[in-house]
């Protein structure tokens, strides 16, 4: 992992859930649900490596149901907008 992408992980451990919220909707493009901080941290963190490096090879990936992958956001899954 690159010095960045590791100290912007690491970052992500001192941030309030408000910030952590904030820092979802910048990588992924859309509003959470979750106000619970590690969920959010372990997600986005997942997030900013699979940018940074690459996401997983087709054989690594969890298996597809109707069609998208178990790993896409609620709105890619489902094609409905969350409000």
């Amino acid at each position: 992992m690159e010095a960045t992408t590791y100290q912007e992980v690491q970052g992500l451990s001192r941030m309030t859930v408000g910030e952590l919220r904030d820092k979802y909707i910048e990588v992924f493009g859309e509003e959470t649900r979750s106000y619970h901080r590690e969920f959010l941290r372990k997600r986005i963190a997942w997030r900013i490596q699979a940018q940074a490096e690459g996401d997983l090879s087709e054989r690594a990936r969890p298996p597809v149901c109707g069609g998208h992958h178990l790993t896409g956001s609620f709105k890619e899954l489902t094609g409905v907008v969350q409000r």
